[in-house]
């Protein structure tokens, strides 16, 4: 019946975690490149920051589920290009 996932952004928590991809090139100073993107994420995002906090706060105490990371992380994969 349903050929995809389905989400429902509409019920308790009004954020939504999203991800971007930003290719560094290989050779780069990697270290640097993290501090540039969380230092960036973190000030840009703070007001959401502070405000998805008290809001998951809440569902993890309606839902007795555990704490999730609200605050802007990094991952990185190494690729072929």
């Amino acid at each position: 019946m349903f050929k995809g996932p389905i989400y429902n952004y509409s019920q308790d928590f009004p954020f939504i975690w999203d991800q971007f991809n930003l290719p560094i090139r290989y050779g780069s100073d990697m270290d640097l490149a993290k501090s540039f993107v969380i230092t960036i994420a973190s000030e840009t995002l703070s007001d959401y920051t502070r405000a998805s906090k008290a809001e998951w706060e809440a569902v993890v105490k309606k839902y007795y589920i555990e704490d999730a990371e609200v605050e802007p992380t990094l991952a990185i994969r190494l690729t072929d290009n």
